[in-house]
């Protein structure tokens, strides 16, 4: 959406003057001015082309902004976080229908901790970014700070996901998400004592999942 639009009709999922071309169309630049709720009842609204700035206001904050996609076209959506003083916000972002059912989602599929969703849109219609932290996933809180929320038009092939190996997915178990909660670098330990049993509950996980699971403890 234009920057006229943006700021006379909020509410609008059309654009009076997408045809137009030239600077400012499709290049507006949001602002979170009170905290974007965290529902599909959201005012804030964004289209391609945009960049939605917010912040998180408390660790657990959760901010839904709506953007309309059309069928088949591709999508890149980045959110990038800002230490402001707190830390570095770990971004979360997840992608919602109209009902607000969750599409895809991504964790560090950016920079660093940022996320970015790569897809082609299956359907025309309104879609809901929600933006959150990695940490509130699991009950934890986050840091507060800054993000940016940006949604591009795309040409050529929708890129293909990295594909982690076995020995991957085990040093993530074993390293990675301890390094990422402070951890001091040092591996996951379990105290269990010689031919004793160390139980895991994967009831949480898709039958799939289950199975790569098993595998990487292994």
């Amino acid at each position: 959406m234009c920057t006229i639009c943006a700021a006379l009709r909020p509410y609008s999922t059309d654009c009076d003057y997408a045809d137009l071309g030239g600077p400012g169309v499709n290049r507006a630049i949001i602002t979170e001015g009170s905290d974007a709720p965290a529902s599909i009842g959201t005012g804030y609204v964004m289209s391609a082309g945009d960049v939605f700035r917010g912040s998180y206001g408390t660790g657990a904050d959760s901010d839904y902004i709506r953007v309309q996609l059309q069928a088949g076209t591709q999508y890149t959506i980045d959110l990038t976080g800002f230490d402001t003083g707190a830390g570095m916000p770990d971004t979360y972002l997840r992608l919602r229908d109209a009902a607000g059912n969750i599409v895809t989602f991504d964790d560090d599929g950016g920079s660093g901790t940022n996320s970015r969703i790569a897809l082609t849109a299956p359907a025309t219609g309104n879609y809901f970014l929600e933006v959150v932290q990695f940490e509130s996933q699991n009950g934890g809180s986050g840091v507060t700070g800054n993000y940016e929320l940006s949604v591009a038009t795309s040409t050529g092939p929708v890129p293909t996901p990295p594909v982690a190996t076995i020995q991957d997915m085990a040093d993530q178990l074993i390293n990675g998400y301890w390094n990422d909660q402070g951890y001091n670098g040092a591996p996951r330990h379990f105290n269990v004592a010689p031919g004793g049993t160390l139980y895991v509950n994967l009831n949480g996980l898709t039958p799939a999942a289950q199975v790569e699971a098993r595998a990487a403890l292994d």
